[in-house]
């Protein structure tokens, strides 16, 4: 099953540190463009966590998941 990420009052950094690891969600371009989620998962591996990002076979977002 996958979630989608919406925008609220946190930021992205802030709901994708909360996601469980191997559970992928699903961002919708009407609420972060594809370049600002791959920026954000950028910084998060780059500080030690590991993440996926990706739109392969996705027609209107990106996919991110959480690998450990």
């Amino acid at each position: 099953m996958t979630d989608t990420i919406t925008r609220e009052k946190k930021t992205l950094r802030e709901k994708l540190l909360e996601m469980m690891p191997l559970q992928p969600v699903v961002i919708k371009r009407a609420y972060y463009t594809p370049t600002f989620v791959r920026r954000v998962v950028k910084e998060l591996n780059l500080s030690g966590y590991s993440y996926e990002a990706t739109e392969k076979d996705m027609v209107d977002g990106i996919k991110v998941e959480r690998i450990k």
